[in-house]
């Protein structure tokens, strides 16, 4: 039993660290808006994520993979959102730098509900008809093994902590002062970048249409 447990977890893994939107979310709100919007943001990605397990565990997600209309329609909408952020980071301006070198100006929330990054976070990973093809994969050809309801429900919770562990210390390594003074000193071409690089993956997205 052990075994192929260990072998779905190995490609768990490699997928969780291979970068892709999730990771792309991240990094922006670590960077540009400091540590707990990283963590809300992660916290988000992780949400989605663990409604895509959940739906691929009842077999939802198979239909959706499996309904045309249903799953063009999630490409689209995953591909016009990526671009939307990536759009919003190319018009973005210069902000100014954190006050000091170990301080960091709180993110409130005083923002629009659509540009929490909770929600962005969530938005991102959600809408991501990849993702969903993945977990629908992952435990139908992968995981094919019958395992006892508390084996599977256990690994399942294992996988939902490794993603918000991943994220969040994704999240806290790149909100640390060092790693935000490098961005606030080049902060226009990294948007610049960043925006490219979620119009690319909007772009690769679509192309699954």
């Amino acid at each position: 039993m052990l075994a192929p447990l260990v072998h779905a977890y190995g490609i768990f893994l490699l997928a969780l660290v291979s970068p892709g939107p999730d990771f792309a979310v991240t990094v922006k709100n670590s960077l540009t808006r400091g540590r707990r919007a990283g963590l809300l943001c992660a916290a988000g990605v992780t949400l989605a994520n663990s409604l895509h397990i959940l739906v691929a565990n009842l077999g939802v997600g198979a239909v959706i993979a499996n309904s045309p209309h249903v799953y063009t329609a999630l490409v689209w909408a995953a591909a016009v959102y990526l671009s939307y952020l990536g759009i919003r980071l190319l018009l973005s301006k210069r902000t100014a730098p954190p006050p000091g070198p170990h301080q960091e100006p709180p993110y409130r929330g005083k923002e629009s509900a659509l540009r929490s990054p909770l929600l962005e976070g969530f938005l991102a990973n959600v809408l991501n008809a990849k993702a969903i093809l993945f977990w629908v994969s992952f435990f139908a050809l992968v995981l094919r093994e019958a395992l006892p309801a508390p084996v599977r429900a256990g690994f399942v919770a294992a996988i939902i902590l490794t993603l918000l562990c991943w994220f969040s210390f994704v999240a806290q390594a790149l909100s640390r002062p060092r790693a935000r003074r490098f961005f606030f000193e080049h902060e226009l071409g990294f948007n610049r970048t960043m925006g490219l690089l979620l119009i690319a993956l909007a772009i690769r997205v679509g192309a699954m249409a």
